[in-house]
């Protein structure tokens, strides 16, 4: 988020795969933490 404040981004795009399962049921994911935490928008692509 630091870089995409930086460049004044629009908004945000990252990937929904990546962990496995069970590390995404422990500590959930990527997507779903910057969707919740970030001030932009944020698109995931499979």
């Amino acid at each position: 988020m630091t870089l995409a404040r930086e460049h004044d981004a629009a908004w945000i795009t990252v990937g929904r795969v990546g962990q496995s399962r069970v590390r995404t049921l422990l500590f959930g994911s990527t997507p779903s933490s910057l969707i919740q935490l970030s001030p932009i928008p944020v698109l995931v692509v499979p």
